[in-house]
């Protein structure tokens, strides 16, 4: 287990080291805590208005009031990305009328346009333990909320085994497609309006959807604000009528949004679709925090510095880092046609000689066209629609780099299970993680030059030691013992991230080597 000694690791990592906290020095404990004798990972677990909780303890359940305790959680895992996802699984003694799973059904809402607290599993993980001193302790993760979508049972050895899966509301809207039309041409609605609307339609059975808006504060941090300023519509953003076409509350999302951007200062941003982890009927459209360019350099919002190889002073587990060579050589992403504003996939080709702009390097695949929707032709004039639709989609593309890696180098880090909040929530959307990776034993020649000797030579790997590790998402494993936390991670490559130019360093910042034979 990682230590707390102040200085445990010197040298080159300073080079590497981000403005964030150490990472060897503040999980899982964070310094709070004595020496520790004993520690394990704790899960907690409860339907929303069921009054029953599951926990990986003995006195998990209670049967009945009866101090009989039947049920104990067996695993538990979840990731977010773009939203959250995962499973839970449950061992139950009983099994009947007095077990874990009947008594959380029976307070269930059987209505799905009431989903809500009857489907909510509401749980959370950590630590507990004791130190020397006989003092208990826990250091545990933020509540989180999800919908329940599938329950599936095992019986086997006098036992029942039962596994929820969950996620966020979005697996219940699939299937309703509305065909409402909000606004009309002669009394046209803002889209801030007709999104709100949108959300709190429940004809045909479907869901209510919260909407809203999110933007990264100074300090790195997601804060929901009221609205955004629009470019060319201020805050309250364009005019039109805006139909469903029978599609869900996703794709019609993603279809209104299309022609449109932010402005954020001078520049022009995208949004990207994300959902909440404590709330699960919650959309966010958070307005694309990727720093530009010139921001890349001097780098903010480091979560905190992992050292790999880093012995008993890390609590790295694994690092894999991964090069997709071929992309590197296209400079863009594979092929496909676009989805929306929100899922697309390509690089588009500025050509005032050409009106329908192609994708560029997506060979394998229609060629995406930019087809004005009747909102922007209603809201832009028919001679500006397809322009700006096109500047609007470029927009989209960079802001879907959070959630979909591309290019560059992509990587997954194991580390000790992580109790930090921005591991647990949406926080996670365009920070840094500073990584250092210690080269291992190197074979050297003895001092007679005849035979090689194993010595240890503790010094930085220069290619991939770097403060710019752009985290994409998490994700979280607790069994049999263990509480492991994955972060899914990336490094800009120049030339190859769309937010990068062929003369930057690799992760663009001051910490990265020059690369030779860029593009």
């Amino acid at each position: 287990m990682p230590h707390n000694r102040k200085g445990c690791l010197a040298g080159c990592i300073s080079d590497y080291r981000g403005d964030g906290p150490d990472g060897f020095g503040v999980e899982p404990l964070g310094g709070t805590f004595g020496q520790v004798v004993s520690m394990a990972p704790y899960i907690e677990a409860r339907i929303e208005g069921s009054g029953v909780q599951v926990t990986v303890g003995n006195s998990s359940f209670n049967a009945a009031g009866e101090g009989k305790n039947t049920a104990v959680v067996k695993s538990l895992e979840y990731g977010c990305i773009n939203k959250m996802e995962g499973k839970i699984e449950i061992v139950d003694e009983i099994g009947g009328d007095l077990g874990f799973l009947n008594t959380s059904l029976n307070k269930m809402e059987k209505c799905i346009p009431n989903l809500g607290t009857g489907h909510r599993l509401i749980f959370r993980v950590g630590w507990v333990g004791i130190d020397c001193n006989g003092n208990k302790f826990q250091k545990l993760s933020p509540r989180m909320r999800s919908i329940i979508n599938i329950i599936s049972s095992q019986v086997s050895n006098g036992l029942i085994k039962f596994t929820m899966n969950f996620g966020p509301v979005e697996a219940a809207l699939q299937i309703y497609r509305p065909d409402v039309t909000f606004g009309t041409d002669e009394d046209p609605i803002t889209i801030t309006d007709a999104l709100k609307q949108l959300g709190n339609y429940t004809e045909g059975g479907s869901p209510k959807l919260e909407i809203k808006y999110a933007q990264q504060d100074a300090d790195g941090k997601i804060e929901i604000v009221d609205s955004f300023n629009w470019r060319n519509y201020g805050k309250k953003g364009p005019e039109a009528k805006w139909p469903c076409n029978l599609q869900n509350k996703y794709e019609t999302i993603a279809k209104w949004i299309a022609p449109y951007r932010v402005q954020d200062g001078a520049d022009d941003r995208g949004l990207v679709l994300i959902h909440g982890t404590e709330n699960p009927s919650e959309v966010v459209l958070l307005l694309d925090p990727s720093p530009i360019e010139e921001e890349r350099k001097n780098l903010k919002s480091v979560i905190c510095n992992y050292v790999v190889n880093g012995g008993s002073c890390s609590n790295v587990l694994e690092f894999n880092p991964k090069l997709d060579i071929i992309s590197v050589m296209r400079k863009t992403r594979s092929g496909g046609s676009s989805g929306g504003a929100l899922t697309s996939n390509g690089e588009f080709v500025e050509d005032d000689n050409n009106p329908t702009p192609e994708r560029k390097g997506a060979d394998a695949g229609p060629q995406t066209q930019v087809i004005p929707t009747q909102a922007v032709v209603y809201s832009a004039g028919t001679s500006n629609a397809q322009k700006e639709m096109k500047k609007s989609q470029e927009a989209h593309l960079r802001a879907e780099g959070l959630v979909t890696a591309f290019g560059g180098i992509e990587a997954e880090l194991r580390i000790v299970g992580s109790t930090l909040p921005e591991y647990h929530s949406l926080n996670f959307a365009a920070r840094f993680v500073s990584i250092t990776i210690i080269n291992p034993f190197s074979i050297r020649g003895g001092g007679d030059k005849s035979c090689g000797d194993f010595l240890q030579k503790a010094d930085c790997n220069q290619f991939l030691s770097n403060k710019g590790w752009l985290v994409l998402g998490w994700s979280h494993s607790i069994q049999e013992g263990s509480f492991v936390t994955t972060l899914k991670v990336q490094l800009a490559a120049p030339g190859v991230d769309i937010t990068t130019s062929a003369d930057n360093k690799l992760g663009a910042n001051d910490t990265g080597i020059e690369i030779d034979n860029t593009c």
